[in-house]
């Protein structure tokens, strides 16, 4: 039966995010769930790492629902919160209402991006553990990206914020390809040692990023291991040319992309910014791991 849960729910958004949609979305959400019979905790953000503080916050106030509204980074941000609260507090679940650019995480989840049905899956879907990574101790639940797609990131989040969905990242993309360098990497994984030239890395949980770019088409965010995607040197125009692929995942043929899973990976690689779930947060050289911790999402009913 839908477990439709009427007490200890909290919401959480940043109210002032894409020029006021993220107001006009908190306040569409609240009403919803009143008309359910649902009275949320509103908590509103105010800075950069309030989500953080927020989540925990309402796990550690026995939260037994977090619905969360935004893109990536704020979910990412509210995981971590719910994660460090949960050693204490224990079982927070967590449902994603996505509204920001690139919303890949719930894409992967199969979570709608209409907010009536994404409400719906929040309230009444299935519980799944989702994976949480560590990037020298940063988390990510999602991809984290070492170069090219980082400097991407990069241009979207500095250029071109206006933009939403994959336009963002395709702008993004044809702007920073002109201007990036490909570089060595190494990768140090548990049963073996890669070195090569490269565009990028993506180290994926989760199958998209980029606003539907499904740059690990077969990775499981819920199978503990992740899709580590490499793109090997090659020309701009070919690059260019395989760009279009990554929406329906056909670039994984290609002989220059190399994909190997893993519990684990040390990262080698001249000294960059790396984009966690959408977010510069990182840099190399790192060690990514799997955190001991698992948060619970609501995910469709029919999702396997």
């Amino acid at each position: 039966m839908p477990h439709t849960p009427i007490r200890n729910v909290y919401l959480l958004g940043n109210p002032a995010s894409g020029r006021g949609r993220g107001a006009k979305a908190l306040h569409q959400i609240n009403a919803l769930l009143k008309e359910r019979g649902v009275e949320a905790v509103v908590l509103r953000t105010t800075g950069p790492t309030d989500a953080i503080r927020l989540a925990r916050e309402a796990a550690e106030s026995g939260a037994e629902l977090l619905l969360v509204c935004g893109g990536d980074g704020t979910i990412r941000d509210a995981i971590e919160g719910v994660v460090s609260a949960s050693r204490v507090a224990g079982a927070t679940a967590v449902g994603l209402l996505p509204a920001g650019t690139g919303n890949d995480l719930a894409r992967t989840l199969g979570i709608p991006t209409r907010r009536e049905q994404a409400l719906a899956v929040a309230l009444d879907g299935a519980e799944r553990n989702l994976d949480v990574w560590r990037w020298n101790g940063t988390p990510f639940v999602n991809i984290a990206g070492v170069g090219l797609d980082a400097a991407v990131a990069g241009a979207v989040n500095r250029k071109f914020r206006t933009l939403r969905g994959p336009l963002a990242y395709i702008a993004g993309a044809l702007y920073a390809l002109p201007r990036f360098q490909p570089f060595p990497l190494t990768l140090q994984l548990p049963d073996t040692e890669w070195t090569g030239t490269v565009w990028l890395a993506a180290f994926a949980s989760g199958k998209c990023y980029g606003g539907g770019m499904r740059i690990a088409p077969d990775a499981d965010p819920h199978d503990g291991l992740l899709d580590v995607v490499v793109v090997e040197k090659t020309s701009r125009v070919e690059l260019l040319r395989q760009l279009p692929g990554l929406f329906s995942g056909r670039h994984v043929t290609h002989p220059k992309v190399r994909i190997v899973r893993a519990a684990s990976v040390e990262v080698q690689a001249p000294p960059q910014e790396v984009t966690l779930d959408g977010e510069l947060l990182g840099a190399t050289p790192a060690r990514i791991w799997r955190d001991p911790a698992t948060v619970r999402v609501r995910v469709p009913r029919t999702s396997s």
